[in-house]
Parts: structure tokens; C-alpha cells; sequence
């Protein structure tokens, strides 16, 4: 396609601007790179309370939209114990994502949200090793404060834990 220029310094094509070279700055809003340094474990003794990913946060300004995305490779204690991953943070004009973790060796829990704190329970089970979660969603705060992660252990503790390396990527989109 002579539409399209390859680019060098990104990622992918980028469209061409009447003949001349574009650049990748005026093209791509750059990304802000979170990775989790250390496993963090919820074996909490009350199912079903949220703890923070520590470091899977980032600041927010009121009025901003923002665009996210987290994987988070995790282990379970037992293969009974579920999970969930949800987002909190400031008051909201409008939130809309989805998340998306292993349920079975064959099937996953998906959901869709508009405020924090969605699903409101875990799913019922987990593989002992080899789970991934995934968070993704666009954000407009009506506050400014902390987009944060969070995550949950369905059993009484019964450890979730997030592994060392997941990774969270966010940009300011307008």
C-alpha cells in the first residue's frame, strides 16, 4: 500500500502526509510504562477483600481522559480459590472497561464496567499457576486523584497472588 509509511521509530505504519515524511511525535501519544517490581499476595482472612497492586497506580486530573491496560500474570493457593481485578479511584464522569481472568484451563470470567470496584465478587476458581488477568479501559475523572488496581481472593486465606512482572500501560488521550 503506497499509502503508508513504515516507521522507525514505532511500532507499525503510520499514514503519509501529502508526500512528506510524518513524524512519530505528531502521530502517537506517548505511553507511560508501570511494571510490578515484586509478587504481591491477598490471602486476606475476609473472601473477597480488595488490596491494592502496589505500584499499578497512576495520577489522574479532573477533566482528563485517560487510556489503560494491565496484565497480570498470578497464582492461586488452590484451584477453588477465585480472583477478581477491578480499578478504584476518583469520583468519575465516565469509566468504561473491561476485565478479563482465568477461570479454567479452558475458559475465562469477562466483564464490563463503568464504575470502580466492578464485579463486585470474585469467580469461583482459579488455576494453581498459569492465570492471567487483563484490565482495560478509558477514564475520565471528575476529581483529581489515583487510578488504582486492585485485586481479590475469593477464600478466606487462600492466597491470590500477582506476580512480579505484570505490566500496566496508560496515556492521557485528551
Amino acid at each position: 500500500n503506497t499509502d503508508l509509511n513504515a516507521s522507525s521509530t514505532k511500532h507499525g505504519l503510520l499514514p503519509k502526509l501529502s508526500g512528506s515524511t510524518p513524524s512519530p511525535t505528531t502521530w502517537a501519544v506517548p505511553a507511560n510504562v508501570i511494571i510490578m517490581a515484586a509478587d504481591e499476595v491477598n490471602d486476606n482472612a475476609t473472601p473477597n477483600t480488595l488490596e491494592n497492586l502496589t505500584g499499578m497506580a497512576f495520577s489522574v486530573t479532573a477533566g482528563e481522559t485517560y487510556w489503560f491496560s494491565a496484565v497480570i500474570p498470578y497464582t492461586a493457593a488452590a484451584t477453588t480459590t477465585g480472583s477478581r481485578w477491578v480499578t478504584s479511584g476518583p469520583a468519575i464522569t465516565m469509566l468504561n472497561g473491561w476485565s478479563q481472568y482465568t477461570l479454567t484451563a479452558t475458559t475465562l470470567t469477562s466483564n464490563f464496567f463503568s464504575a470502580h470496584a466492578i464485579p463486585a465478587g470474585c469467580n469461583a476458581s482459579s488455576l494453581a499457576a498459569g492465570n492471567v488477568a487483563f484490565i482495560e479501559g478509558v477514564f475520565k475523572p471528575s476529581a483529581s486523584g489515583t487510578l488504582q488496581l486492585q485485586f481479590a481472593s475469593e477464600v478466606a486465606g487462600s492466597a491470590i497472588t500477582a506476580k512480579a512482572g505484570a505490566i500496566l500501560e496508560w496515556r492521557r488521550v485528551a
